[in-house]
């Protein structure tokens, strides 16, 4: 491939892959009477219902006929939820599953890690202090047969082997005194488990299940909702004793099932009218029906819904104490950024008459993309009849205008739009958006009365230009300060705020871990900086002065203690490195746990678990359990509950001692 051709490439045909520019097939319903809610984005959008089954069939077949590269909510990445406006270092520890301490007989109980104290997120193990609820698959073994010497066989003997048939049930353990530790139950169900009171929910793909179980030997199903064909469970959450869930319906493009059968066989029956689904008045893909739903877990009865099309690209939920917020990717035209480029920026570097045919395509009545199109063609004829020292100087001069050109647009080729709903009512309230992409949930928070959102920025045009920011919004959802071009060349690997900080790690080569002073809200600043090898993906503030980062460094698992008393100083205290292994909390923060009041916390391992101590600001490996496959810890007291794939073992955190062990595969 010629250097010309790249260069080319760089510049047009790397488009031929169009982006549009438009939200990305995300809307709304409102719980009020006016079907149009009008947001001035600045881009005309309005959300809006259908006003017939034809115009919904319409929106979708015009949606699938389009070739967009866009946002919107779906399988690709889950929903999430994030913190809460007023997480203070306290409501952090109890999030973290730290409980208070009291005298002896009351239990100190961990729960899941979630970022926000009363917002649960559904897990594979729950637990009230008593009994421990675990949903995991049952599986068998299979090993080699043995071959005895002298032992005779038919030749007829059957050798297939014969698969018994898999039962996956959710577990309900006696789980203290560990002393008493045995298996009380079975539910046939199995899936991710909320808990509120004596009321344990099993969430599947395809339905969800209610038992009371006052009686852990004998669970009392209470309620079920079954989903309608080619509907699914995203994800669910617990919110002041409501249960929130995101389910999608898929639509085809030969088939776009109107009204939407969206809960159909269970205890109760929901079907979507085409007139009660909301849309954005702009184009956009559409491969789903999204629908959030409000439920009574100890009922059963839907309280509310909302729902809107989507596409199933990747897009965040961040639930606070009043609002919920929904982020997704939108896409600008990259054609059109091109044909700006040559119709502005080129005059001193083609001749008169291509620029008369540029300016003559970019006055066509047609799409960007058969502008896009006719140009490429013009250039190539111009660049073919060059010779090879008026081709290199004209590539020289286009790559570096064009990269200079993109250091000013960079920002308005992905953004990160958000809708700001009214976790009560289900109202939309505020529409906003900021350049680039979020991680995961932890790139949101909310905080007396501001949204902060870390982002990283990209050029999608071709891919030679990272960096990052840090947005602060208000509840209208426009943007009020900003910092701006941290982690030049490198990508958000994770992100922390707590209170008036935000702990922010990116990552290429090294590890800098930034401190920004979000103070004032209008004018965010980096307050200080520390470049350390690897990165931390999963960060957990221990108390004012200490941050605790998990991570990667070389082949092997990175845990790294982070001294914050000084926020223009942030130091390593101290580090361990697991080698030769990974960890889930990489990408699940639920599977980590931490014990304020022994300094201690879990990490899964690949094959096992690891027991670390941070007791006097050094980390220390005190205890490892090889052979287990850990998934989850929880405590009860001063009992290490370890749960693998096919065992539980409790330790005495005292000396680390192994109390008891239960099979449950």
């Amino acid at each position: 491939m010629t250097r010309r051709y790249i260069i080319l490439l760089s510049i047009l045909a790397a488009l031929c892959f169009t982006l549009a520019a438009i939200v990305g097939g995300l809307v709304y319903i409102s719980q009020s009477d006016d079907p149009v809610i009008t947001i001035d984005t600045g881009d005309d959008l309005e959300f809006k219902q259908f006003d017939s089954v034809e115009e919904y069939n319409q929106y979708l077949q015009s949606a699938q006929n389009n070739n967009y590269y866009l946002g919107g909510l779906g399988s690709a990445g889950e929903f999430e939820v994030a913190a809460s406006p007023d997480m203070q270092i306290d409501d952090l520890m109890g999030s973290a599953g730290i409980g208070d301490g009291g005298d002896v007989d009351q239990n100190r109980v961990s729960e899941t890690y979630v970022q926000v104290a009363g917002v649960d997120e559904a897990d594979i193990v729950k637990t009230d202090g008593e009994s421990i609820f675990l949903s995991n698959l049952n599986y068998y073994y299979y090993t080699d047969p043995i071959i005895l010497d002298d032992v005779l066989f038919e030749e007829t003997l059957q050798t297939d082997r014969f698969y018994p048939e898999v039962v996956n049930t959710t577990k309900v353990i006696s789980a203290f005194p560990p002393s008493d530790l045995k298996l009380s139950s079975e539910i046939n169900s199995v899936g991710k488990l909320l808990l509120d009171d004596d009321v344990l929910v099993v969430v599947e793909d395809t339905e969800i299940n209610a038992y009371d179980v006052r009686n852990v030997n004998d669970p009392e199903k209470i309620w079920d909702l079954a989903l309608g064909v080619d509907s699914y469970v995203d994800v669910a959450r617990m919110y002041n004793n409501e249960l929130y869930l995101f389910a999608s319906t898929y639509v085809y493009s030969s088939d776009y099932p109107c009204p939407v059968p969206l809960l159909e066989g269970g205890d109760a029956e929901l079907t979507i009218a085409c007139t009660d689904i909301y849309h954005p008045t702009v184009p956009a893909e559409v491969d789903k029906t999204f629908t959030v739903l409000k439920i009574n877990p100890g009922t059963g009865d839907i309280l509310d819904d909302v729902s809107f099309v989507g596409s199933s690209y990747a897009s965040t939920v961040y639930m606070s104490g009043e609002n919920i917020y929904v982020s997704y990717q939108r896409y600008t035209d990259q054609n059109e950024i091109i044909i700006d480029f040559l119709v502005n920026e080129t005059s001193d570097i083609f001749p008169r008459e291509i620029r008369k045919e540029i300016n003559k395509i970019n006055g066509y009545d047609i799409s960007s993309y058969s502008k896009f199109y006719e140009l490429s063609i013009v250039l190539e004829n111009y660049y073919s009849g060059l010779d090879e020292e008026a081709r290199m100087e004209v590539e020289d001069k286009a790559e570096a205008r064009l990269t200079e050109y993109m250091v000013d647009k960079v920002r308005e080729l992905q953004n990160t739009d958000i809708v700001r709903i009214d976790s009560d009512s289900l109202a939309i309230k505020a529409l906003g958006s900021v350049p680039g992409y979020t991680l995961n949930q932890f790139s949101f928070d909310e905080y007396d009365g501001y949204l902060r959102v870390a982002t990283s920025i990209t050029d999608t045009i071709r891919y030679q230009y990272d960096t990052n920011d840090l947005y602060v919004l208000d509840s209208s959802l426009d943007i009020v300060g900003a910092v701006k071009d941290f982690g030049l060349d490198e990508s958000i690997y994770g992100v922390r705020f707590m209170g008036d900080l935000a702990y922010v790690v990116t990552f290429k080569q090294i590890d800098p871990f930034y401190v920004i002073d979000l103070t004032n809200p209008t004018k965010p600043e980096i307050a200080g900086e520390l470049k350390i090898p690897g990165y931390s993906s999963f960060l957990h503030q221990i108390n004012e002065e200490l941050v605790l980062g998990i991570g990667r460094e070389d082949f092997g698992v990175k845990a790294a203690l982070y001294d914050v008393s000084d926020v223009n100083n942030p130091r390593e205290l101290d580090k361990l490195i697991i080698d030769g292994d990974w960890t889930e909390l990489e990408y699940n923060h639920n599977a980590f746990l931490i014990d304020a009041e022994n300094e201690i916390f879990f990490i899964p391992g690949s094959n096992s678990a690891y027991i670390v101590s941070y007791d006097d600001e050094n980390l220390a490996l005190v205890k490892e359990i090889d052979n287990l496959n850990a998934q989850r810890a929880i405590y009860i007291n001063d009992y290490l509950y370890v749960i693998g794939n096919d065992k539980l073992v409790v330790l005495d955190e005292t000396d680390w001692s192994k109390v008891s062990e239960l099979a449950i595969n």
